[in-house]
């Protein structure tokens, strides 16, 4: 049983190593602006507003696997707390026993 804890404790682990890299893509963004020609030198001739296009590349949280990130925490916690309890008196007993039998 211990064992078996043990494994779902690393695997939990190795998922969670493999989900982190995936968290955030890129996404191209394009914004168009339009600045209007209020210059203050009037010997330039304005023929009107000038378009200036923006591309970048921005970081987005992937929901979906934010929400697998979530899950395996969540049974991350669960699998630590119930390795973390005591072990039951029976066990306890049965490993006094067995020492004092040696």
């Amino acid at each position: 049983n211990h064992l078996l804890k043990v494994s779902e404790h690393e695997a939990l682990n190795r998922s969670y190593q493999e989900y982190i890299p995936q968290l955030y893509r890129s996404v191209l963004v394009k914004i168009k602006k339009k600045v209007p020609c209020k210059g203050k030198n009037q010997s330039v001739n304005c023929s009107g507003a000038a378009v200036i296009d923006l591309q970048m590349e921005e970081a987005r949280i992937s929901k979906r696997i934010n929400l697998q990130i979530e899950t395996n925490r969540q049974a991350y916690e669960s699998s630590l707390s119930t390795s973390l309890h005591a072990p039951s008196a029976s066990l306890c007993s049965s490993g006094v026993f067995i020492q004092h039998t040696i």
